[in-house]
């Protein structure tokens, strides 16, 4: 799944005088989280911009999101454009400590260092995005982590088409895109066939944390399920 889209790249390097930062979760809690980049600190956004930088903000939102050892570890296995986002929000509304994509990693995934992979999403109570949702992580964390539970996010396929390319720039047709959204449903599934703790949503279609809240054992709160990456219209993105 590495090597489908390209994500948005800036300089290659950034030189910051040190400043005290922004304590807002949502700057600080995990790529998913944010997309947009005008939606970052300009201080962060230069971060994100180099390896230094982002090796820098890993290890701040380790420290300021430690994992919480009562809470069951969740990995989400959807693929992009799925609804990711709106879940990783809510597992932070939730009281989980959560990290999504990190570039970083998923170069390391693609070139099949998933000990790093590994090691670094130990200090998380949930996950989401790359690299997080590839087939060859989601092997290896189950045999690290028993006992984990999983959410396989659907979406219709069209909805989905027209998501996919409104965000990423990519040379690849819609029957290539297809191809490999349901290859990835078809890998992680089968992966996951023997796992007690697999939950089917589908946040773009509206289900929420009367859906997700269950499955985690925790109580549904009295609160929306967070929407992000609004597409035009109000449509969900």
């Amino acid at each position: 799944m590495v090597g489908l889209h390209s994500r948005p790249t800036g300089p290659s390097a950034v030189h910051l005088p040190i400043r005290p930062f922004p304590t807002n979760q949502t700057f600080f809690s995990g790529g998913s989280a944010v997309v947009t980049e005008r939606l970052l600190p300009p201080c962060v956004r230069l971060l994100e911009r180099s390896r230094p930088g982002r090796a820098f903000l890993r290890t701040y939102r380790r420290w300021a999101n430690p994992r919480h050892p009562e809470k069951p570890r969740v990995l989400c296995v959807g693929f992009q454009k799925t609804g990711t986002s709106s879940f990783g929000r809510a597992m932070k509304q939730l009281g989980f400590s959560h990290f999504g994509y990190d570039r970083d990693l998923a170069a390391a995934a693609a070139r099949n260092d998933i000990g790093r992979c590994l090691e670094f999403a130990s200090n998380f109570d949930s996950l989401d995005d790359l690299p997080w949702s590839t087939p060859e992580f989601v092997a290896a964390f189950r045999i690290r982590f028993p006992g984990s539970r999983y959410v396989f996010l659907d979406r219709d396929e069209q909805h989905w088409l027209r998501s996919y390319f409104a965000y990423f720039k990519t040379s690849c047709t819609e029957a290539e895109a297809l191809a490999r959204v349901r290859e990835h449903r078809l890998k992680i599934l089968d992966l996951l066939a023997d796992e007690p703790h697999v939950l089917r949503m589908n946040i773009c279609a509206g289900e929420g944390y009367e859906k997700l809240c269950p499955f985690l054992g925790i109580p549904v709160p009295d609160i929306p399920f967070p929407w992000e990456n609004r597409g035009p219209n109000g449509a969900r993105a």
